[in-house]
């Protein structure tokens, strides 16, 4: 009878892209156990242990500690799992929504090739821009800033009332 092909520790830390340590780190704490420990004391995981340990390390990404992850596995009531997931998810849903925002400025910074150090992305800042010509509310064709600034000022604060 064939056996299943089994990993090293180093092997599969490797393929689970995490480090021997955490895998020892999380036995130790009884949250991920190995398939099998050899007689030489070498510790050995199976393939389909990638799965757990894939949710195990997403969980920690996600900032939950030791006990609140025990406290997932521990469940085999898949009423109360999926009540305890619920929320989990909506945190991740959002993380994926600031993901995607601050990817959006990125390729804005990258399409317009501008410098990302020193820029307060939710900050107005003044800036000065080459002279040219601008729309301004009381059809004067040579606007000041200070008429541009007081137009847009009036602008927000009408969108801020309605």
């Amino acid at each position: 009878m064939p056996t299943k092909k089994l990993l090293s520790i180093s092997e599969f830390a490797k393929i689970a892209q995490t480090t021997r340590r955490t895998l020892i780190f999380y036995d130790q704490k009884d949250i991920f156990k190995l398939a099998k420990i050899a007689e030489n004391g070498y510790r050995y995981y199976s393939y389909g242990q990638l799965y757990q340990i894939g949710f195990i390390l997403g969980l920690r990404d996600l900032g939950l500690s030791v006990e609140e992850i025990k406290d997932y596995l521990s469940d085999d009531s898949s009423d109360a799992l999926n009540k305890k997931l619920s929320p989990l998810r909506q945190k991740i849903e959002q993380r994926i929504q600031n993901l995607q925002q601050i990817l959006t400025i990125l390729r804005q910074k990258e399409s317009h090739n501008t410098q990302l150090r020193n820029t307060d992305f939710y900050v107005a800042k003044k800036c000065f821009l080459p002279k040219r010509e601008f729309w301004c509310s009381d059809f004067k064709a040579d606007c000041s800033e200070k008429e541009i600034a007081r137009a847009y000022s009036d602008s927000i604060k009408k969108l801020v009332q309605a």
